[in-house]
């Protein structure tokens, strides 16, 4: 029996992530749809029939971690769930925590008064440095 030539460099899946890519962490869409088919109350071989998909199909995608477009699409309208809201809540980080300044109940009046209070101070200053520059120019 002649032997097979083996092909060196030839790749068995072909895909557009490098070898060395650290894994992506995606959410279970086949899981959560499956959730959802069974608070609906809807069998996986009737998503199959309203999908226009055979059943092993079906069943095939809900195994599947990652689904296409068009599937998600597809299902979104026959159960009337936006499953990309879902898919965008899931891939979303957390909400970095902003700290909020403290609240202060300072009124317009009082705001005023502390800013001519800050004005005179200046003011004040403004005209010391005045008068030291004066005497420097005497000497």
């Amino acid at each position: 029996m002649p032997r097979k030539k083996k092909r060196f460099g030839r790749r068995k899946a072909i895909t557009t992530r490098s070898r060395f890519a650290k894994p992506v962490d995606m959410p279970d869409v086949g899981a959560f749809v499956k959730e959802e088919l069974y608070e609906l109350k809807i069998s996986i071989p009737a998503m199959a029939r309203l999908m226009s998909v055979s059943a092993d199909r079906a069943y095939r995608l809900m195994r599947r971690k990652d689904w296409k477009v068009s599937e998600i699409m597809n299902l979104s309208t026959i159960i009337g769930l936006n499953i990309f809201d879902w898919y965008a809540e899931q891939t979303q980080g957390p909400e970095p925590v902003t700290e909020q300044a403290p609240v202060t109940s300072v009124t317009a009046d009082a705001e005023l008064q502390i800013t001519k209070q800050k004005n005179a101070v200046l003011e004040a200053e403004n005209k010391l440095l005045r008068e030291m520059v004066e005497m420097l120019k005497a000497k």
